[in-house]
């Protein structure tokens, strides 16, 4: 019995860190984060962990900057600044292999309308649409 009970534990332990990141507030396992840089300003962050492709942190990252903007009140964004790449960590007190894991960082603003200023503005609706139905992720 207790040996069936620790074989569940392992087959549990690699099947929780065998997944990728999925959409979500910040935890454990990776996630997304938001800092306000201004009224309508946010730097937005997405960070994967060793299994998450990095166009999924990225994607993971626009939906969360989507889902921000309608949250607070706004209809579209535009992409101020964007940043993608690997951030490495060595648990602390060890030594051994560093382990990447897959970051995205944008800074947003948001905006009511849609101007010739903001072109490039993106529709917080559709964005937040497009990106759920690709991942299968409900409101």
């Amino acid at each position: 019995m207790g040996f069936f009970i620790i074989l569940l534990i392992i087959v549990g332990f690699f099947y929780m860190f065998s997944k990728s990141t999925s959409y979500g507030p910040k935890g454990f396992m990776g996630g997304y984060s938001e800092t306000q840089m201004g009224n309508d300003m946010y730097a937005v962050k997405f960070q994967g962990n060793g299994n998450t492709r990095p166009d999924k942190s990225v994607d993971f990252c626009m939906l969360r900057s989507a889902d921000l903007t309608l949250e607070k009140g706004y209809k579209f964004f535009s992409i101020v600044e964007s940043r993608t790449g690997n951030q490495g960590y060595t648990p602390s007190g060890t030594y051994g292999p560093i382990s990447s894991h897959p970051a995205s960082n944008m800074t947003i603003k948001m905006l009511h309308e849609k101007t010739a200023n903001e072109a490039a503005a993106y529709d917080a609706a559709v964005i937040a649409q497009s990106y759920r139905e690709k991942y299968k992720i409900n409101k």
